[in-house]
């Protein structure tokens, strides 16, 4: 399953020697690259990261913490699917990083 990972540029260094950690509750992904860099730039962040991440399915699980209907409207997205990943996500598991600035 593809999906994508945003942070702030600040975190590229760590990240590529460590990979992802996850908090409490994991990693959280998103369905596109444009929904996972809107919670990073809702933040005031104005350079985010965006990593795109092949998990497997059975892994992960749909995250119900966000209005997806606001998103929706706000990013005119037909879906803003958001999920979370229960394990820190390995350096080689990253995949077409991409600078994202507003």
């Amino acid at each position: 399953m593809i999906l994508y990972h945003a942070t702030a540029e600040r975190n590229l260094a760590d990240i590529r020697k460590q990979g992802i950690k996850g908090n409490y509750d994991g990693v959280y992904l998103a369905d596109s690259a444009e929904l996972a860099t809107s919670f990073i730039f809702l933040r005031c962040e104005t350079r985010v990261i965006v990593f795109e991440i092949d998990v497997p399915d059975n892994l992960v699980q749909e995250s119900f913490d966000h209005n997806e209907q606001w998103f929706k409207t706000q990013l005119q997205l037909d879906t803003c699917r958001c999920f979370i990943y229960p394990h820190d996500i390995p350096v080689e598991n990253l995949h077409k990083v991409s600078l994202w600035e507003r």
